[in-house]
């Protein structure tokens, strides 16, 4: 026979033999035994897949295409499976590894658990990683009935009752600080504008009194007036009241409506600010617009008075 024709012959004899994906007896033990658990078989130096059994494929939702070729890695969330590829690679003999609670990424990028039994043997000639997927039982609903079931809710009720009870007191707490404290802000609020109120009357106004009395021409006794009525208004509300409820008040409008509050005339309120009469009257007409006043009978300055 020719070295031909035993190469044929050769040839048809493999074809006729079905082939094994496992090559030694404990992989097909191993096999039967967790023959319902997902099966990988990997490339060792690589761990891409070569060999995805139905369960795993089921479990994770690819189809043996989808696997084949796949680093194993791929189908657990990033980091997680290198430290044991490199555990499973350092196994020596027939020695196995096992890992509690794996999490593993479906195709549908849901997370499934697992406990992995890993081991390294010769498949089809060559040196690979066989990984054995066992899902992790899911813990079975404790079926209460009668007596165990009542007491199991009234359990839970107490629980919760007694959480709600310290979730009250705390915010009865909460609101005891936080009214502390805006007393506290509003005895603060009023101290400050006694402390105001009593400087401007000791520390200011005898000084204005001494002024008045060193002989001031018409000028500046109604600039000092002026001065007087400014200080009476800072510790009052009135500028407060003016400046709150009308925001839309330029400084000058203020200023101005102060001085008609005093009862000074247009010319007088010109003289003080060196503008003409045509602006102080502008700004008389800007100040109604404001306070809703315009084309009704109401004397401006008696609706300033008024004002608090």
């Amino acid at each position: 026979m020719t070295i031909k024709n035993k190469d044929t012959r050769r040839r048809k004899d493999q074809k006729k033999k079905p082939s094994q994906v496992l090559s030694s007896d404990s992989f097909g033990m191993m096999l039967s035994r967790f023959g319902t658990d997902g099966i990988l078989i990997a490339n060792f130096r690589s761990g891409r897949v070569k060999f995805a059994n139905p369960a795993i494929c089921q479990e994770l939702g690819y189809d043996e295409k989808e696997l084949m070729g796949m680093p194993v890695g791929d189908i657990h969330p990033k980091g997680i499976f290198h430290p044991i590829f490199l555990k499973i690679k350092s196994l020596s003999g027939m020695s196995d590894f096992f890992e509690k609670d794996v999490p593993c990424k479906t195709k549908d990028g849901i997370a499934k658990v697992f406990n992995i039994h890993g081991t390294v043997d010769v498949v089809n000639g060559k040196k690979c990683i066989v990984v054995l997927y066992k899902a992790r039982p899911r813990p079975k609903p404790i079926a209460l009935k009668g007596k165990k079931l009542k007491a199991e809710l009234e359990k839970q009720v107490i629980q919760r009752t007694e959480e709600l009870s310290i979730q009250v007191a705390n915010l009865t707490e909460v609101n005891t600080a936080l009214k502390l404290m805006l007393d506290r802000r509003d005895k603060d609020r009023s101290l400050f504008e006694e402390k105001v109120v009593l400087n401007v009357k000791q520390l200011v106004a005898p000084y204005l009194k001494k002024i008045k009395q060193t002989g001031l021409n018409a000028r500046q006794e109604s600039f000092v007036g002026i001065l007087e009525e400014n200080l009476a208004d800072i510790i009052s509300p009135f500028s407060h009241t003016l400046t709150a409820e009308y925001l839309s008040f330029t400084r000058s409008e203020i200023r101005i409506a102060n001085l008609i509050r005093q009862g000074k005339k247009n010319r007088e309120i010109a003289v003080l600010f060196n503008i003409s009469k045509r602006t102080v009257e502008a700004h008389r007409d800007h100040i109604r617009t404001k306070l809703k006043l315009k084309k009704q009978k109401i004397n401006l300055r008696t609706h300033l008075m008024a004002i608090r």
